[in-house]
């Protein structure tokens, strides 16, 4: 954004974020299923998981995987069997939210594929970890599908 005028770039920074979580934990081992714990804006956490498919055909790693991302900050329904509610339901998550998530594991997921010397995954199929209702907040759902069509996870 440096073609922006420094008046312009600072006006708009204080009006619009374009960072609104951060990494707080990620956890899992370099061949299994990787669990992200991000902080949001408000202090509150969710968890977004990168799950491996099962190696390929013969035997070498797989190129896919599956990316699931929060929708939701707690549950509201609060079932017996499930401690996602256990803190009850506090809000649902903007589009913008829901994005970044898959935006910041794809990057995390990229940076460890060249460190690691290894070509990174290629296509992921994207799943909304949903707790509670399955259409809550369908809005979200719905924008976040039209903004990350081919979610990558290089």
């Amino acid at each position: 954004m440096r073609t922006l005028a420094v008046p312009l770039r600072l006006a708009l920074a204080g009006r619009f974020g374009l960072r609104t979580m951060t990494f707080a934990r990620v956890e899992g081992s370099e061949d299994t299923t990787r669990k992200f714990l991000f902080k949001l804006h408000d202090g509150r956490f969710v968890e977004t998981v990168l799950i491996p498919a099962s190696p390929a055909l013969y035997g070498e790693r797989s190129d896919r995987h599956t990316l699931c991302v929060s929708t939701q900050v707690g549950c509201a329904y609060g079932c017996k069997f499930c401690a996602s509610g256990l803190e009850g339901w506090k809000r649902n998550l903007g589009v913008e939210d829901i994005v970044e998530q898959a935006v910041a594991v794809e990057r995390w997921n990229s940076a460890q594929s060249k460190v690691q010397g290894r070509a990174g995954p290629g296509e992921a199929t994207r799943s909304g970890r949903r707790r509670g209702e399955p259409a809550s907040p369908s809005h979200s759902i719905a924008g976040s599908a039209r903004c990350v069509p081919a979610a990558r996870c290089r």
